[in-house]
């Protein structure tokens, strides 16, 4: 199977294409001609500043499976103009070239946070709101004879990757008192096998699921939420440091989280609603089955190690 992947070098793709490579898969990748250096020698590199524009479609030939994973950092300037992302330009551009080359199978990786956004537009941030905006460029590009599904993750931890979680348990390693003792409220999380198994299980799945499935919005999330004092409480048994947790009113962690540009603790303190989609079982039963702590053994090792 032939499958062309966007941000192949990033968090989130480097781990995919490699568990795609191991399955058999004939990877070509589009990315930064910076970049080109970071793929794989058997991988077919597509250098391209997605951003600004759309490939040569003779560059890239024949594909089976488009997965668009790539965009750009979240915290982008408040007052820019939204159709000037380049999240938004790169699924334009991204789409433009699937609709060119007629990929029949297209697997767009978004976020929980264009979900949030579609249904609280007055208490979101911007990220979510590009996000969604960027989905919306492949509805408007595609013929009727592609397929498109939107995966929508919710922030995604696991070995390697650069996340939420991983900032917390590098505070937590240090020893660092954190002022999340009333972060009470759940926000999902996402497990990087259960993405990965997520989007592989598409991949393979019949043209029957892919017909009744197309243009869905599907979130997917670790079966189990959890609020992020409890996190800090469970990634430090795991670490095997003291939970050091204190209490400091919202408006003065606001406040500062502001001043200092900084989401993490901000963050902490949302209540984020969503859940997976009740759809994913249909695809395949284990997938969104695991949860924190469980998922946490590749921290008991890391942390085993050292």
């Amino acid at each position: 199977m032939k499958i062309l992947i966007t941000g192949a070098t990033g968090n989130l793709g480097r781990p995919l294409l490699q568990n795609l490579q191991q399955g058999g898969a004939k990877i070509s990748a589009i990315v930064r001609p910076e970049s080109v250096s970071r793929l794989p020698a058997d991988v077919q590199a597509i250098p391209c500043y997605l951003s600004e524009a759309s490939p040569d479609p003779d560059l890239v030939g024949d594909q089976d499976v488009l997965i668009h994973l790539a965009a750009s950092a979240p915290h982008t300037n408040a007052k820019s103009v939204l159709s000037e992302s380049p999240t938004v330009k790169m699924a334009q551009h991204t789409a433009q070239l699937s609709k060119k080359i007629r990929i029949k199978r297209n697997i767009v990786v978004s976020s929980i946070a264009a979900s949030i956004a579609e249904s609280d537009s007055l208490n979101t941030r911007k990220y979510g709101i590009e996000k969604s905006r960027a989905d919306i460029e492949f509805e408007r590009q595609f013929l009727k004879e592609q397929n498109c599904i939107f995966i929508r993750p919710a922030a995604i931890y696991g070995p390697g990757i650069d996340s939420p979680i991983s900032k917390l348990a590098k505070l937590i390693e240090r020893r660092i008192p954190l002022p999340v003792g009333m972060a009470r409220n759940p926000r999902p999380y996402l497990f990087l096998d259960t993405f990965i198994e997520a989007v592989t299980a598409l991949i393979n799945a019949d043209e029957n699921l892919w017909r009744d499935w197309h243009f869905s919005k599907l979130n997917l999330c670790d079966e189990r939420a959890i609020s992020t004092r409890s996190l800090v409480e469970q990634l430090s048994q795991v670490l095997l440091r003291p939970s050091r947790i204190w209490c400091c009113p919202w408006n003065i962690l606001s406040f500062t989280a502001q001043l200092f540009g900084s989401d993490l603790v901000q963050n902490a303190f949302e209540a984020v609603e969503e859940k997976s989609d009740s759809r994913w079982p249909q695809l395949q039963p284990g997938i969104n089955a695991p949860s924190i702590p469980d998922t946490f053994a590749y921290m008991r090792h890391e942390a085993s190690q050292n």
